[in-house]
């Protein structure tokens, strides 16, 4: 099970169920998504109402299957039986999930709030490797080198503030270990803060820039 009844954590994806499309120009639906091993129901007590619940029998090497509950009929199935009807994730063109059944509704985040359409496919069956690549395209900075020297330079900068900021409040204590130097001299401070701001920026730049040369969906291709 990736996310027990009750936990504030939730993974939705891209939802395209049999006979649903999307209105053009709106988004595809995104639909609370659960792996759950057999077993799972009947140790949470979730009630079966139609169909049957996932078992040992639904391996990787077996007919991709899945459970909905009853908002994931009223939502996209208003009226209709969910039995035999496929869903697809991330493309309409996905591989499908027969529906073998359904299951009542459980409020997943707490009794404030109402149970939401939701899905259930067998462990072993989860596309693993698309869920992570979607989620990497899906997170993936729109500007990878601006992304990854802020993330550098940001800290630095603040380091650099706090070294003058206590260099300034110290310069009397440092008189007596300085010679021929002001320890407040407005050119030591700023000598400095340039030469490691410098440092900071060329050691930034180089892994930035070639971070924002790579394209993490060929990456994951080639993995």
């Amino acid at each position: 099970m990736n996310l027990l009844p009750g936990t504030n954590g939730n993974w939705s994806f891209p939802t395209h169920p049999e006979g649903v499309d999307a209105a053009e120009g709106s988004a595809v639906p995104s639909v609370n998504f659960r792996a759950v091993r057999p077993g799972y129901f009947e140790t949470v007590e979730m009630p079966l109402e139609r169909g049957r619940l996932i078992s040992s029998a639904d391996r990787a090497d077996s007919e991709n299957v899945l459970l909905v509950n009853e908002a994931f009929v009223k939502r996209f199935w208003p009226g209709e039986g969910p039995l035999g009807r496929t869903v697809s994730l991330f493309s309409a063109t996905g591989t499908p999930s027969r529906v073998v059944g359904m299951v009542g509704d459980v409020r997943q985040h707490g009794r404030a709030r109402a149970a939401r359409a939701e899905m259930y496919f067998p462990h072993a069956q989860v596309p693993w490797d698309q869920m992570a690549m979607w989620m990497m395209v899906r997170f993936s900075d729109d500007d990878p080198l601006r992304s990854g020297l802020s993330k550098i330079l940001l800290p630095v900068a603040g380091g650099l503030a706090l070294g003058v900021g206590g260099g300034a409040v110290t310069a009397d204590a440092l008189t007596s270990v300085l010679y021929a130097i002001e320890p407040t001299a407005a050119a030591t401070f700023v000598g400095v803060t340039l030469v490691l701001g410098t440092a900071a920026l060329l050691a930034a730049l180089v892994p930035a820039w070639r971070a924002s040369r790579v394209d993490p969906v060929a990456v994951l291709n080639r993995e």
